[in-house]
């Protein structure tokens, strides 16, 4: 077939949307086209027929489960039967999933590693480091040129250490950011977290000092689970940076002209739902 351009729709900057979850903010930066199909044309991604549960379920499933876990014993140290609790609510959650041969096979003993490990590393950390908000929503006003845009987030857990700093903990069960996408703010989320938590714009919480952003990463492979607490980010200038790049992001697609490509930066791209839509195969491949 003949080759085609690569999509840049301009919708009337009253159908852009106001209102963006750090996710979708990613999106913008990464995938706007994405972000243009799921949002302004409203068109929701087809799963496969006879699909298998796939990572994102199984993602799912356990944050529902620390998230659980954790909500019946967040204060003082863990019980001494912790582990069995959690694989109580593992079991629980999973249900009639772990009927599913690669289920049982694989997942379940994924899931109880990831269990004994993440008991041992709360059990630890309760001397210096308390969990404050599991699964709490936060919001935060960004100016733009045609009016306030709010960004929402559902942080997956604040802790609050024994000096009083709070920590932001992402809980992945994929790749966890580059600490230098962050800086360049391709991978805005956390930072963004980060900054409506030190503004206040998490309700449960209140305003604090953000001492540090954490991804505690569950495989239950080989390593079991660990935590990436990207020593090398600078919070007191990371949140005011990425306010201000967000800003900026928000202020482009304010202008009329502005289009949502599919790929406004290749090395940043990953696999997109919409890439079909998108055509991506007819002119995303190089010379």
């Amino acid at each position: 077939g003949t080759p085609t351009a690569e999509p840049a729709p301009v919708p009337p900057p009253a159908a852009r949307p106001r209102l963006f979850s750090v996710t979708d903010v990613e999106a913008l930066i990464r995938d706007p086209y994405g972000l243009y199909a799921k949002r302004i044309l409203r068109l929701a991604p087809l799963d496969p027929i006879d699909q298998a549960p796939g990572a994102a379920e199984r993602g799912t499933i356990i944050h529902h489960v620390l998230d659980r876990f954790l909500s019946t014993c967040r204060d003082g140290d863990l019980p001494d039967d912790a582990l069995a609790r959690l694989e109580a609510l593992g079991r629980e959650a999973f249900g009639a999933l772990l009927d599913a041969p690669t289920v049982a096979a694989f997942w379940w003993p994924r899931f109880l590693q990831v269990a004994q490990w993440f008991v041992a590393v709360e059990r630890q950390r309760r001397s210096h480091c308390r969990p404050l908000a599991l699964e709490t929503k936060g919001t935060l006003v960004v100016p733009a040129p045609r009016g306030p845009v709010t960004v929402t987030a559902r942080a997956d857990r604040i802790d609050r250490r024994t000096d009083g700093t709070l920590v932001v903990i992402d809980y992945k069960t994929g790749q966890p950011p580059r600490a230098a996408d962050m800086i360049a703010g391709y991978r805005p989320q956390l930072p963004l977290e980060a900054a409506m938590l030190a503004a206040g714009g998490f309700p449960d919480i209140g305003p604090g000092t953000v001492g540090g952003i954490e991804v505690w990463r569950l495989t239950g492979g080989a390593v079991a689970g660990e935590i990436k607490d990207f020593p090398r980010l600078d919070l007191a200038s990371l949140i005011p940076a990425t306010l201000d790049k967000v800003a900026a992001l928000f202020a482009r697609y304010d202008q009329a002209e502005q289009p949502y490509l599919a790929s406004p930066n290749p090395a940043q791209a990953g696999y997109g739902d919409y890439d079909h839509l998108a055509r991506r195969g007819e002119w995303g491949e190089g010379p």
